[in-house]
């Protein structure tokens, strides 16, 4: 949950802009309050969610905050789903595209400078998978092109980037150490089934065997 739970956060805050907002008040830039609206500022109801490999546990639980926000939610799939369309579909039409396919061979640099010029200028990119599922250089050269509106990323091809990579001062884009698994809860979670697990073991009755 709380990685479909950030997917929504970075397009809550694209949508109210408020990124943007929260730098122009550290500049002493008062504008959105004494002036019209300087940034964009949008409800994502009627807006297009487009899931990557959508159908997934994380996918799911995405799709299903979406269409809680009123948002219609398309997916690529392997198999017949009744939302699934063609991947070219999917980039061409969604307002938000989420990556959401394990990397491999097949999905390395999924999103390259072919696939990102497909997608429509007013549109997000979200990565909470694998930093390699994006080619970095050519995404940050579609960004500083302003091709499409911006990114959110809580992964990198290196983690962490190196100290003059570019995502870290482009304002096009929300950056984070990939935070998203990394909530107490979730933590906590996962330590109560490392031990339930290991006392399963020595019990005489192992779980989740791999053979």
């Amino acid at each position: 949950d709380a990685v479909a739970q950030l997917v929504i956060t970075y397009m809550l805050n694209f949508s109210c802009s408020l990124v943007p907002q929260m730098r122009m008040l550290q500049s002493g830039n008062k504008d959105n309050f004494t002036n019209h609206m300087q940034v964009p500022h949008f409800e994502l109801a009627g807006k297009t969610l487009g899931l990557i490999a959508g159908s997934g546990d994380i996918g799911s639980k995405v799709a299903q905050l979406g269409v809680a926000l009123g948002m219609k939610v398309i997916i690529t799939s392997r198999s017949p789903k009744p939302n699934a369309v063609p991947l070219d579909e999917l980039l061409a039409t969604s307002d938000f595209v989420s990556l959401h396919c394990p990397l491999n061979a097949d999905t390395k640099y999924i999103m390259n400078k072919d696939t990102l010029s497909k997608m429509k200028p007013t549109a997000f990119l979200i990565n909470t998978g694998r930093g390699a599922l994006i080619n970095e250089s050519d995404l940050i050269e579609v960004l500083k092109a302003r091709k499409i509106a911006g990114a959110g990323l809580d992964v990198q091809e290196a983690e962490p980037p190196v100290p003059d990579n570019p995502l870290y001062t482009l304002d096009n884009v929300i950056l984070t150490p990939h935070i998203g698994w990394k909530r107490l809860e979730t933590r906590q979670r996962l330590m109560d089934i490392v031990a339930d697990n290991v006392a399963a073991y020595v019990a005489g009755k192992p779980v989740n065997v791999v053979c």
